[in-house]
């Protein structure tokens, strides 16, 4: 409910003004108790006073002005309500001119009191009686008191339809009114109708961007998003209130106080929705805009700055809550303390925003192990509550749940389970089965579960808190970003985690645990590439459709711009400005992807949601005889369901699930992760270290094999009982696990694993659903051996510089940039010429994938290879590159420094480094790349340096497999339940079937012959991953002939990740 008040900011007031205000408060307590004589002798001395301070022309006397009218009204002075009418709208035409806001609110009300003056004397009186109850509603709201709101709100909507009908500037606040009434009470379904009806009426009578209006509309979006939890609806809601309470502050030279409250009101209101999605860089953002703009609301005046400072107070604790989730529990707690403080002050100790404030402190109290203190708050906010009517409330709910996990955490497991029941069933009463903290409370009573010794309720409980966690997740994931979904599974892993103990803890007594536990693991990891690529073959389903075919290629030059501006911004930019400006970039790209992704959820197929069901029988359908898939989750395993406040462990799990209708899952615990990750991280230096002109190689190849051994004992050893006679392996690592390729472990007898199994990597068993390609790809494209040195400013001409001399063969041979990178950064690869020879030779003339086009040399550009179109192989030979993340520089003189270091470097590395996205840090090089930085123009996005994100918006959609023969190109930032963030998730996001990528460093030569085995086996109808284990094979046997030894740093580097076919 909105109202008009008088405070100030600041506690030292001139006596004149803490006079008004003390008047102002009388004035509305006694309008509220029907003394409206009194109130009215009140007001017309605060006009008087307001007069005095500010002279005749000011926004202050505005607000009196209508304040006085309406007791006038009430009262059925008809001569004084149209005078001060009148002068109102004389007052505000003065100050803000005929199109106003204030103006249109004035005449509006001017118009009002006209009709009332011509009722009949029943209808006045009846008129009158519903602004009384409009009165004492908002008293009693302002209290906290919602129950007994409930019959004036509703009585004043019914008077005032009867006597004036709704297509007035009154009825829409009593619908407002209600509205309110009704979330208070928790029943967000009565609400919704209300404040849509609301913003009907205020639209057509007042416009749709005025700042009532947009109140409302913010209230709307607030009733979605914290009772219902549909994020989905509400962000919308939110940015068009933003947008449009932002357009009127900027029109508005004066007495822009509302409309300030109003802009407020909504970034407030989004940053708790970014918060509660993990966007804390969004949710930071927005509520420092929101403060900024309530202060500048106080400092201006002109609308309720009592309410303001309420408003800001909130924002504040709702900011404070982020040091929460980010474990600054010191600073959170000072400044929830004060916030509880002013609401005490401000609007009782008994005021429902206590109980927020009290829960937030509790949690502050328990990050810093104060359960004591914790529990004290708890029991004042249940105390508040329980003093109040209508304990049915969120918030009440709220403190039992936290109540009874602080029990839980503290062994006392028959109070937790009480607690938990009784916070449930708040919960339901109130219709809050949506809402993220009804599925905590049940995953603590899970817990409880198996602490008292109930497997099979735990189990049954928990699956039913991930059934409506996943809700909220496919809601999340119909309508944001790639960056907001990743954030929210995040938070939504935990609950996972916990799964995975139970079962582990349980699967000898349930025999169903390790079945739920692959079931939900199949559900969560890699959930948002799939959806991502979902969503893409939407986009090329409807890309005829102007409006999709419009924003995909908005997005595409943003992420182009955003690669280009990355690289080289323009000269003379400031180490500040080029971070404003980035900044900006991507949240326009992020904002672009939202609103796509949202227009294509709300128009796919309803048969085909962007999560269908997905479990383990359903994927065991896909397996071909003699097939397994081990599903690989790094999570934090719980060994001790007595003591909760037990750090738990992380290890790597392994789910194994074989082909045939009778195996069942398996569930293995491969061991302590950190573990794992020193064996993964060995094999990798022993391949790097590995010199084949300054080494023995037999010698070199047996120290490899020890680590080898090593690492095979703790991940693959474990697994041999549960695969049983498989053969084929769908292997879906996770972690660190991703980096390495299990082929080149040894087995106990020595055989490498390559000896003896075939591997298909997979992000996850989900995967393997993967329906036929809506369209073929045609024919094969090869990209090889570019000119790096090509001027890409004169390329075009006849009459173009000769090619820059060439620097000679990389010393090492490999085709790697992933080190760090330094100028003259890519040198040629003499092989590549000879492996594009070898895939036109294996190629040309067949059925399945002529013709062949080769692009060569400086024909290897950029802009060539984005205009390619689903090309059934695309073949790239040239140099990938990586840069793994650098720490931010800290002090104005490092950031200046790394500036200038980073400037003078070719293409900006060092900006690379710092990028947080994966996707602008990992890439290929192609024609021109050595010389970008070296002109003085203003950089293109076509540059030579192929980003990954640019490669996200190719079209290849068709094409059935990618072949990266470029070192290290299947790295890149690794996230658990995610995988690798690179070059492979970039070509998966186009829309490649397969990729045969690599994981280590290549040897230029003898990729070529593997390339050239690889092709002829394609040829031959070998399926893609017998091509590649063949040619592997094939050069294990030709090294030993040869050399008597097979080092994997020849043939173990390239794996397959897709489908195998």
């Amino acid at each position: 409910p909105q109202s008009t008040g008088k405070v100030v900011e600041g506690a030292a007031k001139p006596q004149p003004l803490a006079k008004r205000d003390a008047l102002f408060l009388a004035a509305q307590m006694l309008r509220a108790q029907g003394r409206t004589a009194e109130a009215l002798a009140a007001m017309e001395h605060v006009l008087a006073i307001e007069r005095q301070i500010y002279g005749d022309l000011h926004d202050e006397a505005i607000g009196s002005l209508k304040e006085i009218s309406d007791l006038a009204l009430v009262r059925e002075d008809f001569t004084l309500a149209r005078k001060e009418a009148e002068e109102r709208l004389t007052l505000a035409t003065k100050l803000h001119g005929e199109h106003h806001w204030q103006t249109v609110e004035a005449r509006l009300a001017r118009d009002y009191v006209e009709r009332a003056a011509r009722l009949s004397p029943p209808w006045r009186r009846a008129l009158a009686e519903s602004k009384q109850l409009e009165w004492a509603t908002l008293a009693l709201y302002q209290q906290g008191q919602f129950r007994e709101a409930l019959g004036p709100a509703q009585r004043a909507l019914e008077l005032s339809k009867q006597v004036m009908g709704e297509a007035h500037l009154v009825y829409p606040q009593l619908l407002n009114n209600l509205a309110a009434v009704y979330q208070g009470l928790g029943d967000p379904a009565r609400a919704v109708p209300l404040f849509r009806r609301a913003i009907e009426i205020n639209r057509a009578v007042r416009g749709e961007a005025h700042p009532y209006s947009l109140a409302t509309l913010n209230n709307l979006a607030a009733v979605y998003h914290k009772d219902m939890g549909d994020y989905g609806a509400a962000e919308p809601l939110y940015l068009q209130a933003r947008d449009s309470a932002k357009r009127l502050v900027e029109e508005s030279r004066s007495g822009r106080g509302f409309a300030l409250d109003t802009y407020a009101t909504a970034l407030s209101n989004l940053a708790a929705l970014y918060q509660e999605l993990v966007r804390f860089d969004l949710a930071r953002q927005s509520y420092q805009e929101a403060s900024r703009n309530w202060r500048k609301a106080i400092e201006e005046g002109g609308t309720d700055l009592d309410e303001v400072r309420k408003h800001l107070n909130v924002c504040e604790a709702n900011r404070v809550t982020m040091d929460l989730m980010l474990a600054r529990y010191d600073d959170a707690e000072k400044s929830l303390l004060e916030a509880l403080e002013f609401i005490k002050t401000h609007q009782g100790e008994t005021h429902p925003d206590c109980i927020k404030v009290l829960n937030n402190l509790a949690v502050a109290c328990t990050g810093r192990d104060d359960l004591a203190g914790a529990e004290r708050y708890l029991l004042q906010a249940i105390a508040i509550q329980e003093k109040t009517p209508g304990e049915a409330l969120p918030d009440y709910a709220l403190s039992l749940g936290n109540l009874g996990i602080l029990s839980l955490g503290k062994g006392e497991y028959a109070r937790a389970e009480t607690l938990l029941q009784r916070a449930i069933e708040t919960w339901k009463r109130v219709g809050g089965e949506s809402d993220p903290n009804f599925a905590a409370s049940l995953t603590c009573l899970a817990l409880v579960h198996q602490a008292l010794g109930r497997p099979r309720q735990a189990l049954e409980t928990l699956g039913h808190a991930m059934e409506l966690e996943q809700a909220g997740i496919d809601r999340v994931f119909g309508f944001t970003s790639e960056q907001t979904m990743l954030t929210y599974t995040i938070k939504a892993s935990i609950s996972l985690d916990l799964l995975i103990s139970l079962a582990f803890a349980d699967q000898a007594i349930e025999p169903s645990a390790a079945g739920m536990a692959m079931d939900w693991a199949l559900r969560r990891k890699g959930a948002v590439l799939d959806v991502l690529c979902r969503y893409r073959d939407l986009q090329h389903l409807r890309g005829r459709d102007p409006a999709t075919a419009e924003r995909v290629g908005r997005l595409r030059q943003l992420r182009q711009a955003l690669s280009a501006f990355t690289l080289a911004p323009p000269p003379g930019v400031s180490p500040e400005s080029y971070s404003e400006q980035l900044a900006e970039l991507r949240r326009q790209a992020d904002a672009l992807e939202a609103e796509l992704n949202r227009t294509l959820s709300a128009q796919r197929p309803a048969t085909a949601g962007p999560l269908d069901t997905i479990d383990a029988a359903t994927v065991r359908r896909c397996l071909p005889p003699d097939s397994a898939l081990v599903e690989v989750v790094r999570t934090f395993l719980h060994d001790d369901f007595k003591d909760m406040r037990k750090e738990p462990t992380e290890h790597y799990i392994a789910l194994v699930l074989p082909a045939g209708p009778e195996a069942p899952v398996r569930l293995l615990d491969l061991g302590d992760a950190a573990v794992l990750d020193q064996g993964v991280a060995a094999v990798r230096q022993h391949i790097k270290d590995f010199d084949p002109r300054m080494m023995n190689q037999p010698r070199s190849e047996q120290a490899f094999r020890e680590v080898a051994v090593a690492l095979e004992r703790l991940a693959f050893a474990p697994l041999r009982t549960a695969l049983g006679s498989a053969s084929l392996i769908f292997f879906a690592p996770d972690g660190e696990l991703n980096r390495v390729a299990f082929e080149s472990l040894v087995d106990d007898a020595g055989k490498y694993l390559v000896e003896s199994y075939r591997f298909a990597y997979l992000s996850s068993g989900r995967d393997l659903l993967v329906g036929p390609m809506s369209s073929g790809g045609r024919g094969t494209v090869v990209f090889a051996g570019p000119d790096f040195d090509l001027d890409l400013t004169r390329r075009d001409g006849a009459g173009g510089p000769a090619p820059a001399p060439p620097r000679g063969p990389d010393p090492g041979g490999d085709r790697s940039a992933t080190r760090p990178l330094q100028p003259a950064i890519f040198v040629p690869l003499p092989g590549a010429a000879d492996e594009a020879e070898a895939v036109t030779r294996a190629l040309q003339d067949s059925p399945d994938y002529d013709p062949v086009r080769v692009y060569l040399g400086r024909e290897a550009r950029e802009e060539l290879f984005k205009a390619i179109h689903a090309p059934r192989i695309l073949h790239i030979a040239t140099h990938g590159f990586y840069q793994p993340p650098r720490r931010p520089a800290s002090s104005g003189r490092e950031k200046t420094l790394a500036w200038s270091l980073g400037a003078a470097a070719p293409g900006g590395i060092y900006r690379l480094g710092i990028s947080s996205d994966p996707l602008l840090r990992s890439g290929l090089a192609l024609a021109g790349a050595n010389t970008l930085g070296a002109s003085k123009t203003t950089p293109t996005a076509d540059d030579g340096w192929l980003m990954a994100q640019e490669i996200a918006t190719l079209d290849l959609n068709g094409t059935e497999l990618v072949v990266l023969s470029a070192c290290e190109s299947g790295l890149g930032a690794v996230q658990s339940g995610e995988g690798i963030f690179g070059l492979r998730r970039a070509f998966r996001y186009a829309g490649a079937r397969t990729l045969l990528t690599s994981l280590y460093s290549v040897p230029d030569l003898e990729t070529l012959w593997l390339m050239s085995q690889f092709y002829d086996n394609l040829k031959n109808k070998e399926g893609k991953l017998d091509a590649l284990r063949h040619a592997q094979l094939k050069m294990i046997q030709r090294g030993r002939e040869r050399y008597g030894s097979a080092h994997p740093f020849y043939w173990a580097s390239f794996v397959l990740v897709g489908d195998p076919r």
